[in-house]
């Protein structure tokens, strides 16, 4: 319920395709996802930065990081990928380990992570211990001469309990 004024200091890392940022409210600590790290920057430590964990192998397209205060977690959302895409939302302890991985319908989020950060359209947010995925699916196909195409998009809000481990849509536009 208040806002803290971050500098990010002359230390923050060169991130390439930074894809989820979200504020560890307990810690006090910034913590930013891309180039295959999640970077923590503590706001009561003379705002260093440093690594808090790298990113599991199968976490090729990690996005949506979200700090849920209520049970001290982070969740990412990922695709990875090698056949057949597997979609994955991911909870994490406080320190970066994996707790817990749900595996997500493929067909039911195809094209939600786009080949890069720029073309993906999912954000985590938290609200009152549940998780609410807002997807916007991607208009963006290519196809087998790599030619892009577009199509009409979609619209879906998902809501996860981590309590229940249940996902459902609530939305569809």
């Amino acid at each position: 319920q208040t806002t803290t004024e971050l500098e990010i200091g002359t230390d923050a890392p060169k991130l390439s395709w930074p894809c989820g940022i979200t504020f560890d409210s307990k810690r006090r600590r910034l913590l930013v996802l891309g180039s295959g790290l999640i970077y923590q920057c503590d706001v009561d430590k003379q705002h260093k930065w440093s690594v808090l964990c790298e990113v599991h192998r199968h976490w090729a397209e990690g996005r949506g990081l979200v700090y849920e205060p209520q049970t001290d977690a982070l969740f990412v959302l990922s695709q990875s990928f090698g056949g057949q895409p597997a979609y994955t939302l991911t909870r994490l302890n406080n320190e970066g380990a994996v707790v817990k991985s749900k595996q997500l319908a493929a067909e039911e989020f195809a094209s939600l992570l786009g080949r890069s950060p720029v073309d993906s359209n999912a954000q985590l947010i938290v609200v009152d211990g549940k998780l609410i995925l807002l997807a916007h699916f991607s208009d963006r196909d290519e196809d087998d001469k790599g030619e892009v195409k577009r199509s009409a998009t979609k619209q879906r809000i998902y809501f996860y309990d981590p309590k229940t481990d249940q996902l459902q849509m609530t939305r569809e536009k």
